[in-house]
């Protein structure tokens, strides 16, 4: 799949979220996401006009911060979100780092 085209879904495995049956499950998908990826409460990438408007290497810097946020704050686990991104063209042998310096304070619930 392109990246202009994925998004990503899941649902953290923290606070409230923590009792979902989907808890820590992330996937990647086109839009319109199939009726039961519906139920992962958060949502990145292709539903985000930013994405849309960024080149390549735009997405590729979302995208690594996206990452750090899903592992780190969210508690996905990170072989499922290292999945999950591998299945995106652009970004399959990219270096992704769970990396708490690239959290902003402001993405903080």
């Amino acid at each position: 799949m392109r990246a202009v085209d994925a998004m990503f879904v899941w649902t953290p495995d923290r606070d409230d979220w923590s009792t979902r049956p989907n808890a820590g499950q992330i996937a990647v998908t086109p839009i319109p996401e199939a009726p039961h990826l519906r139920e992962h409460p958060m949502s990145a990438g292709a539903c985000d006009h930013d994405w849309r408007e960024f080149d390549d290497a735009g997405r590729l810097a979302f995208a690594r911060k996206l990452y750090a946020q899903m592992v780190l704050r969210d508690n996905v686990p990170e072989n499922a979100v290292r999945a999950a991104f591998d299945q995106v063209d652009e970004f399959v042998g990219q270096q992704f780092v769970a990396d708490a310096k690239l959290i902003d304070d402001e993405d903080e619930d």
